[in-house]
């Protein structure tokens, strides 16, 4: 006879796995306008599931005060508001806990913006 447990265990595993298979992935490499030098990256992600989710990854070494609003958008479209603290930034957004989340394709361009004024931008493409 099988554990009651281990049984509940194996069925989150396994969601878990099935949640994290990808159909598709697109990447942003962030840079300051004028620049080559990577600076970060947002990273898209369609889940075989139905769902998508973003990776924003972004440096420790932006010229901002501690405590500043940043604002994250795709293709205009505000995907995130964050405050930076001086420190290297690494957040994963998701549909699954956020319906009005926006979704990328490629061609379209990342920014990450203070206020009006835009830090790092990139354009997804596919990984």
């Amino acid at each position: 006879m099988k554990n009651n447990s281990s049984q509940g265990l194996l069925s989150k595993l396994w969601t878990g796995f099935t949640d994290s298979l990808i159909d598709e992935c697109l990447e942003a490499d962030l840079r300051h306008p004028g620049s080559d030098a990577e600076e970060g990256e947002i990273s898209f992600y369609r889940h075989s599931k139905g769902f998508h989710s973003f990776l924003i990854e972004l440096p420790g070494s932006l010229d901002l005060p501690s405590g500043a609003g940043l604002s994250v958008f795709v293709d205009d479209e505000r995907l995130r508001d964050l405050v930076y603290e001086g420190e290297k930034i690494r957040l994963r957004v998701s549909s699954r806990d956020e319906s009005s989340l926006p979704e990328a394709r490629v061609g379209d361009v990342a920014e990450v913006r203070h206020g009006d004024d835009v830090l790092l931008s990139g354009v997804f493409e596919e990984d």
